[in-house]
């Protein structure tokens, strides 16, 4: 399942990704990053997400406590929260890619987010038939 699902994305990506390396999906809040090169240190105010690193490398900051992610794992971010992150392994070969889900956060008070359920499901469906 993690093969077609690497496969799915990298295809929808390099199909349709944009100048900034963002690929939009048919499927609302749903998206993908590519990246052919490491990149340079951002510092943004990361909105509520689940970001899966398919392949390549990224650092992340928030607050005190810094994270490296690699293949196959996943980034939560349940507030807006200030963060710097860096793309730190990614090639022409070996791109850098992620799919994002962003979470909408229904009550402020808990700091929970949540997602559609069916999402995913509709992203793939959406993808195949834009990849056909």
């Amino acid at each position: 399942m993690r093969d077609a699902l690497f496969d799915l994305c990298r295809r929808f990506a390099d199909a349709h990704v944009d100048s900034s390396g963002v690929a939009v999906t048919p499927v609302p809040g749903i998206t993908l990053v590519r990246a052919l090169h490491p990149g340079d240190l951002q510092a943004a105010i990361a909105r509520p997400l689940v970001a899966m690193l398919l392949q390549g490398r990224k650092s992340v900051t928030t607050g005190l406590a810094s994270f490296d992610y690699g293949p196959g794992e996943a980034m939560v971010i349940a507030a807006d929260v200030p963060t710097t992150s860096q793309i730190t392994e990614a090639s022409q070969r070996f791109p850098y890619y992620a799919l994002v889900l962003e979470l909408e956060v229904t009550e402020p008070s808990l700091g929970f987010g949540h997602a559609d359920a069916a999402a995913p499901l509709r992203f793939a469906s959406a993808v195949r038939a834009a990849l056909r």
